[in-house]
């Protein structure tokens, strides 16, 4: 059985860092197989918890959608979200908090490519907004581990229809990720 280690959870005024990965499918709308549905995501986030069960932060999330090489020519389509992140508790245990998550902002969808001696990008930019469900996993010591499962909505700026990559400019994004957290600092029990 643990000790008092646990009580470094959340905490009102306490502060925490996580970095994680995780699943994703992300509907492209691209019929020719160049971007996968299919990919990894990164993830990295800092947050400040208002409450025991209310924290709000900041999060970035990396996807590579796509990596080619053909004749010489070496292409890759990247997608990062960065925004602001509110997690609200169901349930605040010893060990476990059940929570929701809400989360939106900015997003830049890239594409590069290169022959070795001449580069081409191109960018489009846009935002998202997801929902989640998770729970926070106290392992002592400040530490903790976060399963959650997010529904996203993505929507570019301009119509990106070139080629595509990624036809149509609104996407749903499928997001299931573990991220390890540390919890610093509040005035303990």
């Amino acid at each position: 059985m643990m000790s008092g280690s646990v009580a470094a959870k959340a905490q009102r005024g306490t502060g925490e860092v996580a970095v994680g990965g995780g699943y994703a499918y992300l509907d492209t709308g691209d019929t020719t197989g160049t971007v996968s549905k299919n990919h990894g995501v990164l993830d990295a986030s800092a947050s400040y918890n208002v409450l025991s069960k209310l924290s709000v932060g900041f999060e970035y999330t990396f996807s590579s959608l796509a990596s080619v090489s053909e004749d010489g020519v070496n292409a890759n389509v990247h997608l990062n979200n960065y925004g602001a992140l509110i997690r609200y508790g169901l349930v605040n245990t010893k060990f476990v908090m059940p929570y929701v998550s809400l989360a939106g902002g900015a997003l830049d969808l890239t594409g590069n490519a290169s022959d070795g001696t001449t580069s081409v990008s191109e960018g489009h930019h846009g935002g998202y907004l997801g929902v989640g469900l998770g729970a926070n996993g106290y392992l002592g010591h400040g530490f903790g581990v976060r399963p959650e499962f997010r529904y996203e909505r993505q929507q570019l700026s301009n119509n990106p229809d070139n080629n595509g990559i990624f036809k149509g400019n609104g996407r749903n994004e499928f997001t299931l990720t573990a991220t390890v957290f540390y919890t610093f600092g509040g005035r303990g029990k």
